[in-house]
C-alpha cells in the first residue's frame, strides 16, 4: 500500500504537526523527516511494510519497502530511512539523505543527491551520479557500489566491497579483514589501507597507499 502525506513544517505549526504525526504513525502513514527546512511543504511516499514518524521512516520486521518523493523522484532533503530488521529496501535519495541498512537487510540506494549509508551485517548496492559516503562493516556484502566524484567509502570488518567510481574522485579505505576491489575507469581514486587490508585495483594493481 502506498502512503502519501504532505506536511508543512514551521515554528507556528509545530504542535499541530506533532499531533498529526502521531496519528499518522499509527496508521502507517508518512510524514516529513528531520532536517527539513521550516515553512517548506514536503512529502514522502513509502510503499510496502513501512512506517513514518516525524523523524524518520522505517521498514517493518522482514518487510519489503520502497521510499521516494511524492512526485516519484528523490526523497526530500534531510530524509532518514531505517532498514534494520531483515528488510528488502529500495531508496531514492535526495540531498542530505541518510540510510541505515542493518540486521541482515538488503538495500538498494539510488543517490540522486549527496547520500550517507551505514551498512552493518547486510547487503548494499548503490547507483546514481551524486557523492555517496558509505561505511560497510561487520559481515556485509557491498558488491554493487557505483559512486560519483566526491564519494568516500570505508570497507571494514569482514566485509567484501566491490566499488566502481567511473569518473574518479573517490576515496576508499579498506580496513580490518575486509576484501576490496576498486575500479575507477580512466580516472584516479585515492586509496588508504589499514591493518594490512589491501585494495585490489580493477587493472590488477594492488597496494596502499596510492591510487587506482
Amino acid at each position: 500500500m502506498t502512503q502519501r502525506v504532505r506536511t508543512h513544517r514551521s515554528t507556528s505549526t509545530a504542535a499541530a504537526v506533532a499531533t498529526v504525526g502521531a496519528a499518522l504513525f499509527a496508521l502507517a502513514g508518512c510524514i516529513g523527516t528531520a532536517n527539513i527546512n521550516a515553512d517548506v511543504a514536503v512529502s514522502i511516499t513509502c510503499d510496502g511494510d513501512c512506517l513514518c514518524g516525524e523523524l524518520d521512516c522505517s521498514c517493518d520486521s522482514s518487510g519489503t519497502c520502497s521510499f521516494n518523493g511524492d512526485d516519484g523522484g528523490a526523497l526530500p532533503s534531510g530524509s532518514v530511512i531505517l532498514c534494520e530488521l531483515s528488510n528488502s529496501c529500495v531508496v531514492d535519495c535526495g540531498d542530505a539523505c541518510n540510510v541505515k541498512c542493518a540486521g541482515a537487510s538488503n538495500c538498494n540506494v539510488v543517490a540522486d543527491g549527496d547520500t550517507t549509508v551505514d551498512c552493518m551485517d547486510s547487503t548494499l548496492a548503490t547507483s546514481g551520479p551524486a557523492p555517496v559516503h558509505i561505511t560497510c562493516a561487520g559481515n556485509s556484502s557491498c558488491l554493487g557500489i557505483t559512486a560519483g566524484p566526491g564519494s568516500d567509502i570505508t570497507c571494514a570488518g569482514n566485509s567484501t566491497c566491490q566499488i566502481e567510481c567511473p569518473d574518479g574522485g573517490c576515496d576508499v579505505t579498506c580496513t580490518g579483514s575486509a576484501t576490496c576491489l576498486l575500479g575507477c575507469g580512466s580516472a584516479q581514486c585515492g586509496l588508504s589501507c589499514e591493518d594490512g587490508a589491501p585494495i585490489q585495483c580493477a587493472d590488477g594493481r594492488s597496494g596502499c597507499p596510492g591510487e587506482c
